[in-house]
């Protein structure tokens, strides 16, 4: 089976590079052209639902993370969960589940959405040596290789490893000059387990399989980054640089196979390193797809990390990120409920769009979207104005709660009688 770079390069067209160019409304010839190069990537969708694309020429999009854990099992409110997700437009999700019937668990999800899905095979390995073993770090490599094919045979579309390697290991998280070594809970596992068996990370050691395998399913990989930093005051340091210039050599083979590379993760950072912060990893790393989870701004938003997160992830799109993962007001507190989902999407998909109406890329398209619901607040057209808004669904309920007042047309409850558009309106009327 071909994959997508490979039929890209070859100007062979597949039905996916069709499906992305009606959805995107861009040209497949440009579509190919980014495939081809890598900078383009398509996720497929071998389930019920579409492919989507991430990139520089089509918008950013929303990563929804989930998953069960060891304290909370519970797979259908995880579900529950991922629904509300996909009803505020997140584009795909990644289940991040550990704990007991990870598989079974992953079946019963596949067979509920229509997105494309992500996940972390890794985790799949710690659960079953923890459960067949005594130990979740007694996995080994044929058990890895395994899982990751394992689970790309059930449905998983964009397969994510981690990069720790042994050199990162030993020169950079023993005594490294960081506040927080590693908070990557991947990043963390395979760093435990190179050092306990003094051997190299598996997904590594054996790249040359795991790109065999990723390219007889047509999938692409996602390297997750390790050695983000957890906090500011390590933000954008040697350590994550070290790690992406690792990186290169791996993402150049799999560019020569055909395989198409994600890159994920940049960790928190102040907001003005953001900038030489993607622009140095999209340099190392080929121009590959870049997604980012914030960057966190500050570390003192607790309660409100979805905030904290939609504005470093608007600064990151702005240049260059090409989505992020969604962040909860939960986050470094505990898991989020069902409550806490609707608003940390929405503001995800609030801010890649500030981000991409920044874009060079993206600006002309959006700003006739922006053009649209302008023209409407100006014609006090509240119907209109309602289905522009880009979380419709909050834009209802918010309208029905305070702007009844508003249905005559004539002004809001803010400015009433004195709205600048109704006043406008009667002078033009009258002359």
């Amino acid at each position: 089976m071909s994959t997508y770079m490979e039929l890209a390069k070859k100007k062979e067209i597949h039905d996916d590079f069709l499906k992305i160019s009606r959805s995107e409304g861009i040209d497949i010839q440009d579509i190919m052209r980014e495939v081809a190069s890598g900078h383009l990537v398509i996720i497929p969708n071998y389930s019920k639902g579409a492919p989507i694309a991430l990139g520089k020429i089509v918008r950013s999009k929303v990563l929804c993370n989930f998953g069960t854990s060891s304290f909370c099992q519970d797979i259908d409110v995880e579900i529950e969960k991922v629904k509300i997700a996909i009803q505020r437009h997140a584009s795909f999700v990644c289940d991040q589940s550990v704990g007991d019937h990870v598989y079974e668990h992953r079946k019963k999800l596949i067979a509920a959405i229509e997105v494309p899905i992500a996940s972390i095979p890794l985790y799949q390995n710690v659960e079953e040596s923890r459960s067949k073993k005594g130990d979740p770090l007694a996995f080994t490599t044929d058990e890895v290789l395994e899982v990751f094919e394992r689970q790309i045979e059930s449905g998983v579309t964009a397969p994510g490893i981690h990069t720790m390697n042994k050199e990162l290991a030993k020169n950079y998280l023993d005594g490294a000059q960081r506040l927080m070594p590693i908070v990557s809970r991947g990043g963390g596992i395979i760093n435990a387990w190179i050092k306990r068996y003094n051997a190299e990370n598996p997904y590594l050691q054996h790249f040359d399989k795991i790109l065999k395998i990723a390219k007889r399913y047509n999938v692409p990989l996602t390297f997750v980054t390790a050695c983000r930093s957890g906090t500011v005051v390590d933000g954008f340091d040697e350590c994550q640089k070290t790690e992406w210039k690792m990186l290169r050599s791996y993402i150049k083979m799999a560019h020569e196979e055909g395989v198409s590379i994600i890159v994920d993760g940049l960790g928190h950072m102040a907001m003005d390193q953001i900038p030489d912060a993607i622009k140095t990893l999209k340099e190392i790393c080929y121009g590959v797809p870049l997604g980012v989870l914030g960057p966190a701004v500050t570390d003192r938003g607790l309660g409100h990390e979805h905030i904290v997160n939609a504005i470093g992830t608007a600064v990151a799109v702005w240049h260059g990120a090409n989505y992020c993962n969604a962040c909860y007001c939960t986050e470094h507190l505990g898991l989020p409920e069902l409550q806490d989902i609707a608003s940390g999407i929405a503001a995800s998909l609030v801010a890649t769009n500030i981000g991409d109406l920044a874009r060079n890329e993206m600006k002309s398209t959006l700003l006739k979207e922006e053009m649209k619901i302008s023209q409407a607040r100006k014609n006090n057209r509240w119907g209109i104005m309602l289905e522009c808004a880009l979380d419709k669904e909050e834009a209802k309920i918010t309208f029905n709660r305070v702007g009844q007042k508003n249905k005559d047309g004539q002004g809001c409850s803010i400015c009433g009688d004195l709205c600048p558009f109704v006043i406008t309106g009667q002078v033009q009327n009258k002359a």
